[in-house]
């Protein structure tokens, strides 16, 4: 019996050491906003991550992102003098209709909504990552309204990305800010956990409608 109870005994301290070692190699990550380590989709993007050519694409055009959402539209003007390469990656994405139909996986109240997550789980991503742009870490989170990208530390950028309920300084530096509401706020601000974007274009001036 005592042999017996002594194995058990053995058994269980094996495996919470091994809980224990799981846990230490996976830390949480530092950062409300931070995404958590992605776990790509089924089929990774086909168009790869953004170029210095897509950049100097979008660079100085007057862009915008339109968000179709089961709550309402939001439209965003999209930082092309600043943060070109970011803005190339969501109009990539964009264009390729992989953001129709995801859901803001992550809501914070009066802070930010997140969403860009093709899984749902905030583990999800197009495949890639890409490195920050460092004139879009520049720029400040300095209202409500901001556009910016969520990750998962330095140059771990993918899709995923959110906007704010308020200023939030406190993530400056630390994720690229690319764009900021111009109309809609209050739909973010109505935004909940599951809500859906059906879709997401980005347009240029000329065809931006406006209510």
């Amino acid at each position: 019996m005592l042999p017996r109870l002594l194995l058990t005994l053995a058994v269980l301290s094996l495996l919470l050491f091994i809980s224990m070692q799981s846990t230490l190699a996976h830390p949480g990550l530092a950062g409300e906003a931070a995404a958590d380590r992605e776990r790509p989709s089924a089929e990774a993007f086909k168009a790869g991550p953004p170029t210095q050519e897509d950049a100097e694409a979008v660079k100085g055009q007057a862009l915008y992102a339109v968000f179709e959402t089961t709550k309402g539209r939001i439209i965003l003007e999209l930082y092309t003098d600043d943060a070109p390469l970011t803005v190339a990656n969501f109009k990539n994405l964009a264009d390729a209709e992989f953001y129709d139909g995801i859901t803001f996986h992550r809501v914070i109240p009066d802070f930010m909504i997140q969403g860009g997550d093709p899984t749902g789980t905030g583990r999800g991503g197009p495949g890639y990552k890409w490195d920050d742009e460092q004139s879009a870490l520049d720029l400040k989170h300095d209202g409500p309204g901001i556009l910016s990208m969520a990750n998962a530390g330095k140059n771990t950028n993918g899709s995923q990305f959110f906007i704010t309920h308020r200023a939030t300084p406190h993530l400056n530096g630390k994720h690229a800010v690319f764009g900021r509401v111009i109309q809609g706020q209050n739909v973010v601000d109505a935004i909940r956990k599951g809500d859906q974007m059906t879709t997401v274009r980005v347009v240029n001036a000329d065809d931006l409608e406006t209510d």
